[in-house]
């Protein structure tokens, strides 16, 4: 099998290296990293894959690393995650010779957790909370993204919160946690609403040696090591 990758590359780079790995169904199996600019890894971060008929996505774990299995086609990757983003790769995937094992991306992260899809600027965060990993979801390895919708009120608070994706063991956790955030007043006197994504990270996802990873206020990883303390995270403003 042989797989061709080739981007237009207006926000991002594309690397690999030679190799050759198929999954348990027998498609390819494509494994990477996301990372941006200044070589911190990207967690949390959506990428679209379509053949032109159907979309197959995946998400970046912990440490910004993806796989995931595709068959013979052609696919644009794309992510919905980063507004305005110009970043477009293409790859061709046939029977005929090796593969890349590994891609990596990097991409431009100057919009990412900051904006909505329509460029408007996500309201400022006075204050967030660190779910609890719920130990039945440990025990399970449940693991990976929950995105929360949540309801601003006019003074900040958070007066409605629900998870629209994610693990259902996870969910509860997160739309507690997310209730718990406290946003700067609002200036039009109007409720908002805003999406906060927590990622749930197993222990396996760890890795040894220094990763520094892409920080966001409305992305938060919550590590599998119980946390003795739950409490509130200050920040400045």
């Amino acid at each position: 099998m042989r797989i061709f990758v080739v981007a237009l590359i207006v926000s991002s780079l594309v690397t690999v290296t030679a190799g050759q790995a198929k999954d348990r169904h027998g498609d390819y199996e494509l494994r990477g990293t996301l990372q941006n600019d200044e070589n911190q890894r990207i967690p949390g971060l959506r990428l679209h894959f379509s053949d032109g008929e159907n979309i197959t996505w995946t998400v970046s774990d912990h440490n910004g690393r993806f796989s995931l299995g595709l068959s013979n086609g052609n696919y644009v990757l794309t992510t919905p995650d980063i507004p305005g983003s110009k970043f477009r790769a293409f790859l061709r995937i046939d029977d005929s010779r090796m593969n890349p094992q590994e891609v990596a991306f990097t991409l431009a992260t100057g919009t990412y957790c900051s904006e909505r899809a329509d460029g408007s600027k996500l309201p400022i965060i006075l204050q967030s909370a660190v779910p609890t990993y719920p130990a039945v979801a440990r025990a399970v390895r449940a693991v990976g993204l929950v995105k929360v919708e949540i309801t601003i009120a006019t003074s900040g608070i958070v007066s409605a919160s629900k998870a629209v994706t994610g693990h259902p063991l996870l969910r509860k956790a997160a739309e507690i946690a997310a209730q718990k955030f406290l946003f700067e007043a609002s200036a039009q006197m109007r409720e908002r609403k805003a999406p906060i994504s927590f990622y749930f990270a197993h222990s396996s996802d760890e890795t040894t040696g220094s990763v520094e990873r892409f920080k966001c206020d409305y992305l938060i990883v919550i590590p599998a090591a119980p946390v003795a303390v739950i409490d509130t995270v200050e920040h400045g403003g």
